[in-house]
């Protein structure tokens, strides 16, 4: 028996594999964008390609997986009827790689080009002029790791 699923419109960034899964970031097509970023929602496919399931509403800018933890950016918060929250937060999350169990990681550092390896997240800090840092998955030890812009 051959399954098929809805074609998913756009994928931001990265696609991830981890165990029967594949996780990434779809699109969300919103009328406010007004220049931000493109956007998206944390989903899963099964490998079958028979089960998607949405593991996040929070408007993610970037997204990685380290240690079966989903780690993403986000800013701001849906609204009611559309749109994000002007003047919202910056936000570095995680959560269990079934979507459950999301925890702060930290607020207020803007960051995108995140990347997550051994405990650590890697990221270009856009509210301390691009440089490179890094921070525990825990949310201890922040560290700047670079004087210079950093783009990767």
């Amino acid at each position: 028996m051959k399954h098929k699923l809805s074609p998913v419109k756009k994928v931001l960034g990265e696609s991830y594999r981890l165990g029967d899964w594949v996780y990434f970031l779809h699109e969300v097509y919103r009328s406010d964008r007004s220049g931000d970023l493109p956007k998206g929602q944390i989903y899963r496919v099964n490998l079958e390609g028979t089960k998607l399931e949405r593991l996040s509403e929070e408007l993610v800018t970037d997204m990685a997986i380290s240690d079966s933890k989903i780690v993403y950016s986000y800013y701001g918060n849906f609204l009611e009827g559309g749109g994000i929250e002007r003047g919202g937060q910056y936000y570095l999350k995680s959560r269990n790689a079934n979507g459950e169990d999301p925890k702060i990681i930290t607020k207020e550092v803007e960051i995108f080009n995140l990347d997550a390896k051994d405990g650590w997240v890697y990221f270009t800090n856009y509210s301390d002029e691009e440089k490179l840092y890094r921070i525990r998955l825990d949310g201890s030890m922040l560290e700047k790791l670079s004087n210079e812009p950093f783009y990767y």
